[in-house]
């Protein structure tokens, strides 16, 4: 940007666009082009580059001013300022479709024009940040969704192939428990509610899992397998016995 910002000034009157010029390179801004019809504008608004637009409403050629911001909205994102005459409220309206940043009614204030010059560059640099933002956002709420869907499948994947395991062992045990012997029957019943346990546990596993910024993460406890070790132990030591089975226990700690 050359000093305060380019601007580009759209005037179908030779004079007042002189005017205009020399307040504004006053006020520290350079001009880039001027134009007095909106086909000159439309032809000169890419190799200007301005930051900024100074548009008169009433204009030489087929289009005013106001069409002529219309066909630059189209292209370009530029903040135009309107300079003109006309303060009928038909124009106004007209004027506030094309979105333009300020409405300027000649003849032009110095000290007016360099607050609306300033408060419209400042405005559109705010605006492309929150354009800039909301890119970022979306950016990062599909990223989000990926990685909600790569959870769920690997929550669903899990979770089938443990189901399966469960679903598999708990045929066993009811095929098992058409044996006569009493204790094994008993045996096998606690087997068969600890693996419906399982179960219970996998569903609560589905609510447990998180996302944090961009990584997976499961809500986690540690767990003993000692102390599971030994309540088997105890509960199957008697058939164990019987069937000649020494049961034997790890001496370090095992946790999960």
């Amino acid at each position: 940007m050359t000093g305060k910002g380019k601007v580009m000034i759209v005037e179908d009157e030779a004079i007042i666009a002189m005017d205009i010029r020399s307040t504004v390179e006053g006020l520290g801004y350079t001009v880039t082009a001027t134009a007095s019809s909106g086909d000159e504008a439309l032809s000169k608004v890419d190799d200007a580059d301005p930051d900024i637009i100074l548009m008169d409403i009433k204009i030489a050629g087929e289009m005013d001013g106001i069409q002529t911001a219309g066909e630059i909205n189209e292209t370009h994102n530029i903040p135009i300022i309107y300079i003109t005459s006309y303060s009928d409220e038909k124009t106004l309206e007209r004027a506030m479709d094309t979105r333009p940043y300020s409405y300027i009614l000649k003849p032009i204030n110095e000290r007016a024009l360099a607050v609306e010059l300033k408060l419209a560059l400042h405005s559109h640099k705010m605006e492309l940040k929150l354009i800039q933002a909301h890119h970022e956002l979306q950016k990062a709420y599909e990223k989000l969704e990926m990685l909600n869907d790569m959870k769920n499948d690997t929550i669903m994947t899990i979770s089938n192939n443990i189901q399966m395991q469960i679903s598999d062992a708990s045929d066993a045990i009811n095929q098992a428990m058409r044996s006569p012997e009493q204790n094994e029957k008993q045996y096998l019943s606690k087997a068969k509610r600890g693996l419906l346990n399982q179960t219970r546990i996998l569903d609560h596993l589905r609510g447990k899992m998180e996302i944090h910024d961009d990584t997976l993460a499961i809500s986690t406890s540690v767990f003993n397998l000692n102390d599971l070790a030994s309540l088997v132990a105890r509960e199957i030591s008697s058939d164990a016995d019987n069937m000649g089975i020494e049961i034997t226990l790890p001496d370090e700690k095992i946790t999960v």
